[in-house]
């Protein structure tokens, strides 16, 4: 559906539409070369041509999507955060670094606010708590970053911790805010060994200890902070699990 909308597709079923009335609008002997049933095979041809090109004008209906359709708007459901990395392309894993950003005003406050409505669930049902640190408790928390991938780096980082914290235990967050950079941090308490965790960001890499799932969300969260020109770091103390990204103010 999508080729029909592109505009050389209009004007190839524009062409074809008009060679072909020519064909058979011409009088007398050209037309006396084609026999009935390649003169109706045309007409059928015609009205095809004509029936598609009316399709191209049709605007197609708008299906309720993800954050990305609708930039800066606050996501509902884990659906649409799944599907904000969908709308990059058939596959958004490996083209990552094509992506285009499109940047603008985002309170990472509400995002982390929006991430913990989706996750709420999950951590009642691990009597999970959570901290959250701002520094310092004045700013405003605004840098300019792609709303949508934003939304993903937070939630994953988020999603990751509540998977993977001791189950009664806190959660902590912290937004801190300087005059060049914001970061953003989520530690938790793990009962767990983590091995070799500079694996964790390798695509599609787990070690034995991760086989519930770690590495390919981290990975996913890496690559992002990248293209925003950032840093993300992880790292591991005394059974706490620690996780950084930091993105300059734009």
């Amino acid at each position: 559906m999508k080729l029909l909308h592109q505009p050389v597709t209009k004007v190839i079923l524009i062409a074809i539409g008009i060679l072909i009335l020519l064909y058979i609008s011409l009088p007398g002997q050209i037309m006396f070369n084609f026999p009935p049933h390649i003169k109706n095979l045309l007409w059928i041809i015609f009205i095809i041509s004509g029936f598609l090109l009316l399709i191209t004008y049709i605007k197609p209906k708008n299906h309720p999507g993800p954050p990305l359709l609708q930039r800066n708007a606050l996501p509902k459901t884990l659906n649409e955060i799944s599907g904000t990395m969908l709308q990059y392309g058939n596959n958004p894993m490996g083209d990552i670094d094509k992506i285009l950003l499109q940047q603008e005003s985002v309170n990472l406050i509400e995002r982390v606010t929006a991430s913990l409505e989706i996750l709420k669930n999950k951590m009642q049902s691990r009597q999970l708590s959570l901290k959250i640190n701002l520094l310092p408790v004045d700013a405003d928390f605004y840098t300019r970053v792609d709303a949508a991938l934003m939304q993903v780096i937070i939630f994953n980082l988020m999603e990751n911790a509540v998977k993977y914290a001791k189950e009664q235990t806190i959660i902590t967050v912290t937004i801190e805010q300087t005059e060049e950079n914001m970061s953003f941090n989520i530690s938790n308490i793990t009962d767990r060994e983590l091995i070799n965790i500079e694996k964790l960001t390798n695509e599609f890499e787990r070690e034995d200890n991760y086989k519930q799932g770690f590495g390919l969300g981290l990975w996913i969260v890496e690559q992002l902070v990248i293209l925003h020109n950032g840093k993300f770091s992880l790292s591991y103390f005394n059974v706490i699990f620690n996780a950084e990204c930091i993105i300059k103010k734009g």
